[in-house]
Parts: C-alpha cells; structure tokens; sequence
C-alpha cells in the first residue's frame, strides 16, 4: 500500500490526458449541436420559403385596380415572385437531399 502523500510520477501526464479528452469530448458534443441545429435551419427555410411563395400568391389574387394593365402586371410581379421562391426551395430541396444519409455514413 503507499503512503497518504504518494504522486505516482505519470499522474500529470494522466491529468494531461484525461483534460485533453475532456475538451475533445467537448467539441465533439458542440459539433453534434452544430450539426443538429443546421437541419432545423434547413427544415425552416424550405418552409420559409413556401411560405413566402404563398404569400405572394394571395397577394397576386389581392391586387385589384381600375386599370386592367397595372392590375395584371402587378399580379405578373406577384406570380413571379412566387415561382422565384419555389424555384430556390426546389434547388435547396436537391442540394440538402443527401445531408442525412452523408451524417449517417460519417456515424457508422
């Protein structure tokens, strides 16, 4: 049995060891957050985004005037602006399509 007052003589370099697995440990679980928190990011701009195309779809059948050519152009914008926004999501669909099945990879 040692004594009360005994240091082995590897126990700083124990210490170093386990501080360092600590703060890989750490960073591991941040990047996990990280990681988590941008799927959501994802998930909420494609709704974002469809969102706002409905959006401007309702504000294209909202806009009425007395003059027929501004009425139509204004409601062109509207339409516009709608596709434009399905148009980003639909791209932003087929670029984040395999980021769960690369994360799955990386964890196996």
């Amino acid at each position: 049995m040692a004594p009360r007052n005994y240091i082995p003589a590897d126990l700083p370099i124990v210490s170093a060891i386990h501080v360092e697995w600590c703060k890989a440990c750490a960073r591991a679980h941040r990047w996990e957050e990280e990681v988590r928190l941008l799927f959501e990011e994802q998930q909420r701009m494609l709704r974002f985004l469809e969102w706002h195309a409905s959006w401007w779809m309702e504000r294209a059948s909202a806009i009425a005037t007395r003059d027929e050519a501004l009425s139509e152009g204004r409601r062109a914008y509207a339409e516009r602006q709608a596709n434009l926004r399905l148009q980003i999501r639909g791209s932003f669909s087929h670029m984040w399509r395999d980021t769960r099945k690369f994360l799955n990879l990386a964890d196996a």
